[in-house]
């Protein structure tokens, strides 16, 4: 006859909790899985049309590389505005471009990768601060017979500064909007990197995914600034261009896109600066920028972005450094 056998011993409360969360994982990384196939798909069926087969009012080439220019009638001085990074390119400084009106001979230029521009899908020098300078330094010298002011937003802001340091007998003064060159990668940057999801990150909160438009524009809904019809149509044809998402993403994992200029003390020329208080640049990154400009003007706004919402703020700053 045998005897009672000792009841099974309880798993420790936190084997069970090792399980749960184990199977949580599991469950969520299938979830991530599914979510990256179903957007890697989406990604190809939006963006089908081939850059080359858009047809451009003008553009130059550069390398091999299509840049679509817009250029409004206006004055003499002219005045090149370069955008952030936003699939939309120049679009996003149209507001600028009519306030300058006929004053100055408004010129908006997609940078490459960007807007009706060629895409850049692959990582690799193009992407730099430093290429986009050269870029835009073409196309300034292929256009124009004399100096040109500068309106960077953005990564606008930056390659307007590099075009300073490197091209200054080309530049009659910069005008940087917004610009953080000491800025450090948010959570949807180091996502956006990633290898495996990376794609569809990009894809989701920069160009055509169901984040895109409200962080493109996240303050439409409360009263704040809202795109044009214009504008929106622009964007969603940006969206379309084969390698949109892909030229976005290569831009983020090229590294070198963050460090230059080099030393903005080099920049000779006329510096005015435009600041939005209710922005994400920080105040102190300003200050940096005036430590090693020291004759650099500084004008403040109580908006979001200047460019889009205080347009004439940017023409002010335009008539500093243009004179």
């Amino acid at each position: 006859m045998k005897g009672l056998q000792e009841p099974p011993t309880p798993d420790h409360p936190s084997r069970v909790l090792l399980r749960i969360l184990v199977l949580a994982l599991m469950v969520l990384a299938l979830g991530v899985a599914v979510w990256t196939s179903v957007t890697n798909q989406r990604i190809d069926l939006t963006e089908d049309v081939p850059a080359r087969e858009i047809e451009l009012v003008d553009f130059t080439m550069v390398g091999g590389m299509r840049v679509n220019v817009v250029t409004e009638p206006g004055g003499v001085v002219p005045v090149i505005l370069l955008h952030d990074s936003d699939v939309a390119g120049g679009a996003m400084l149209d507001e600028v471009a009519a306030e300058l009106g006929g004053r100055f001979k408004a010129v908006r230029l997609d940078l490459p990768g960007y807007g009706l521009s060629d895409r850049l899908p692959n990582e690799g020098l193009g992407h730099t601060v430093g290429s986009m300078a050269q870029v835009v330094t073409t196309v300034v010298e292929e256009r124009f017979a004399i100096p040109v002011v500068l309106v960077g937003t953005g990564l606008g802001g930056r390659v307007a500064a590099e075009v300073a340091v490197i091209s200054p007998d080309i530049v009659r003064g910069v005008v940087l909007v917004d610009v953080d060159f000491w800025k450090e990668d948010g959570w949807k940057q180091i996502i956006e990197r990633l290898p495996w999801v990376g794609r569809a990150a990009t894809f989701t909160f920069e160009t055509g995914g169901n984040l895109a438009m409200d962080i493109w524009a996240p303050n439409c809904a409360t009263g704040g600034w809202c795109p044009s019809q214009d504008q929106i149509a622009a964007r969603d044809l940006a969206t379309t261009v084969q390698g949109s998402t892909d030229s976005i993403r290569a831009f983020l994992r090229t590294r070198p896109s963050a460090l230059v200029p080099s030393d903005l003390s080099d920049i000779s020329v006329p510096v005015a600066y435009v600041w939005s208080r209710d922005g994400v640049v920080p105040f102190d990154s300003v200050e940096r920028v005036r430590q090693q400009l020291p004759d650099m003007t500084v004008s403040e706004v109580d908006v979001w972005k200047a460019h889009l919402e205080s347009p004439g703020a940017v023409i002010d700053a335009v008539d500093v450094v243009g004179r």
